[in-house]
């Protein structure tokens, strides 16, 4: 390179550097091996506040705060040989600046830094550390109150369970006795205020039992059953305790099931009656004319589920738009004047809602004022097994026994049931000997220690449930199988005849071919099933002559028993239930509500183990009238009977 291009190049360079000091956005100091500034570009200077002229005359450390002076610079290595790193600076006017450097050593003594100012950052970066710093102290804050609100929601559970356990035993106790104050002589007046005690006592229970659900709903410690039901049945018996009241008002109640709908499913059969229970009472409740009705469909299906949609339909008073929004909220009602003029605590949809929603299932509400109203369920449920639940005893009695050379007690105080079950054991060759009570079933089993016990549950003088307790708490005795015969299904009940000791049940109403199979051990895929049809269930309206024989015809016929056998005990359950007409009309007039109440609950039982629903249902509203005391209501009813008895009479004749 000659000297003319070696000068040409040094010139370009001294403009290039020249450019970049003037214009470079960065500021550059040059500094000397005293730190002094030797050269300080326009950018340094603003940032400085300085003229270069006077940052000359002075050193690093006079542009650092004099707190800092004391402090080495800590700047990082990098692998091309700079070093970098965060500085606080002071301006000439005594402001301090945030800044960041880049630095080099040109030579031995002069050294060169390229610095930014970052304040603006800083102070960005400083407010978001605030922000977070005031973000994290109000997450604590936040999770503080949460815990404080969950103990407080906790010690609040906890004290209305206790409150409830604690209120709940004594009225436990008085309900007891006032069952027991039942079976003895009053006289009207007496059984008058005995009744008013009673209906308080169990409204007060009802109440009690809400607070408990949603202490428990709220705390998380509300567990669900998952177990065998069946689906109709269960809803059957949720709308059975509105009957007299739907009745007594002229309303139509009415179950509706598609055919599609599986009679049986795995669930929590409890809860379900409760939530449709408390549906299908609003609807009554808030009804004065029409009907409410219940109607099932199957809205999904896969091989092993099914997603079921219940519909609660009435023609009551309905609801604005404005009420939907707020009915699913605890202690709400359509307004004020609802809970003075219907009552309630406005618990009931909160509690359906909450557990509908335990059960992966949704419910919505559809109303308008003056046109009645219409609660949607839809609850999956996997598909259930009956031969699991229903016919338990089966296992029981299974092959490792043969019945024949035994000894078999049956307890039954009807003495229709008794043909029935006599009629089968005969038939397959069993002798057996008869109780009437418990206190009998309990003194002929230690006077001859049976191996088979057949124990209805409801008796006078001893129940079932007492008397096996009793037989189980029996010392020196071989223990014999107890199966309870029950027209209760529901798990609870269930559960009450295992934790007494049984060992298993028979459903009433008694089916001779599910008898004779479970004594012939045959199995249970040779059992019929009934094909189950979409119905109306509890209509209000008397149905004709026609319709009662082909009713009792098919019920007869279900039973299993051959044609003489049935019309026999059709014309004994008659006269029998004719007899029983006439003392209840002697019971009405002297005012027995207690003879009253035993003789409706006979004839229910009895109706239907001879398959006359009909009966079975009118003499269940009897019996609740009578616990009512609903006289005028009882009287009608009674009519109905009658005539309907009649009815059966004239068939019987017929036949």
């Amino acid at each position: 390179m000659s000297h003319q291009e070696k000068e040409r190049e040094l010139e370009i360079n001294e403009k290039m550097y020249r450019v970049y000091m003037d214009k470079s956005p960065l500021g550059i100091f040059v500094t000397n091996e005293e730190a002094q500034y030797i050269r300080v570009n326009p950018a340094g200077c603003r940032m400085t506040g300085y003229t270069e002229e006077e940052l000359k005359k002075l050193t690093i450390d006079d542009l650092r705060p004099p707190e800092t002076k004391d402090m080495t610079l800590r700047l990082n290595a990098t692998e091309d040989g700079m070093f970098t790193g965060e500085y606080i600076g002071l301006r000439k006017n005594g402001e301090r600046y945030w800044g960041r450097i880049h630095a080099a050593r040109i030579n031995e003594k002069e050294n060169i830094a390229f610095c930014e100012d970052i304040t603006e950052q800083k102070k960005a970066e400083d407010k978001i550390v605030k922000f977070s710093e005031m973000l994290k102290v109000k997450n604590e804050e936040l999770d503080e109150a949460v815990q404080k609100a969950e103990a407080a929601n906790q010690t609040k559970s906890k004290f209305l369970a206790n409150m409830s356990h604690e209120i709940r035993t004594p009225l436990n106790g008085i309900l007891g006795f006032l069952q027991l104050l039942e079976e003895t002589d009053m006289d009207q007046k007496q059984q008058e205020y005995l009744t008013y005690i009673k209906t308080s006592s169990e409204t007060l229970l009802t109440i009690i039992n809400d607070i408990l659900d949603i202490s428990k709903i709220e705390s998380g410690q509300l567990e669900l059953e998952h177990i065998d039901f069946n689906l109709s049945r269960t809803l059957e018996a949720a709308l059975v305790p509105m009957f007299q009241s739907a009745r007594a008002k002229g309303i139509d109640l009415k179950l509706e099931v598609d055919s599609e709908v599986p009679a049986w499913v795995k669930g929590d059969p409890i809860r379900l009656r409760q939530i449709i229970t408390n549906l299908a009472s609003n609807g009554v409740k808030f009804t004065e004319e029409g009907s409410v009705t219940v109607s099932v469909h199957q809205v999904e299906a896969k091989d092993e589920t099914t997603t079921v949609e219940i519909l609660v339909t009435d023609t009551g008073i309905g609801m604005s738009q404005e009420t939907i929004k707020k009915i699913f909220q605890p202690f709400s009602q359509a307004d004020s004047s609802s809970t003075r003029k219907y009552g309630g605590t406005g618990l009931g949809l909160s509690i359906s809602r909450d557990l509908i929603h335990l059960m992966n299932g949704e419910i919505q509400a559809e109303s308008q004022l003056g046109k009645g109203s219409c609660f949607k369920v839809r609850i999956p449920f996997e598909k259930g097994d009956g031969e699991k639940i229903t016919y338990i005893s089966e296992e029981i009695l299974g092959a490792e026994k043969e019945w024949k050379d035994s000894k078999v007690l049956v307890v039954e105080d009807q003495e229709i049931n008794l043909v029935l079950v006599e009629q089968v054991l005969k038939n397959i060759g069993i002798s057996f000997d008869v109780a009437r009570n418990g206190i009998e079933a309990v003194n002929a089993f230690y006077r001859k220690q049976h191996d088979l016990i057949l124990m209805d549950i409801q008796m006078p003088v001893m129940d079932g449930l007492e008397a096996t307790k009793r037989i189980r708490s029996l010392k020196n005795v071989q223990q014999p199988y107890i199966i309870a015969m029950t027209a209760h299904v529901m798990q609870e009940n269930i559960n009450q005849a295992y934790d007494a000791g049984m060992d298993g049940y028979i459903q009433k109403p008694i089916d001779l071919k599910q008898m004779k199979a479970l004594f012939r051990k045959e199995s249970t895929a040779q059992r019929s099933t009934k094909a189950q049809k979409k119905g109306i269930l509890f209509h209000t309206d008397t149905d004709k002559d026609a319709e009662i024989k082909a009713m009792v015809t098919a019920m007869v016929t279900e039973a299993g028993l051959d044609k003489d056998l049935s019309l026999e005990l059709l014309q004994q359950g008659t006269a029998m239930w004719i007899d029983q007409v006439c003392q209840a009309e002697k019971d009405l007039a002297s005012g027995d509500m207690t003879s009253l109440k035993l003789l409706f609950h006979n004839m229910k039982g009895t109706a239907a183990n001879l398959r006359v629903k009909k009966l079975s249902e009118m003499a269940t509203e009897a019996e609740a009238k009578v616990m009512a005391e609903d006289m005028n209501g009882l009287r009608k009813n009674l009519a109905e009977i009658k005539t309907y008895v009649n009815k059966m009479k004239n068939f019987s004749a017929e036949e």
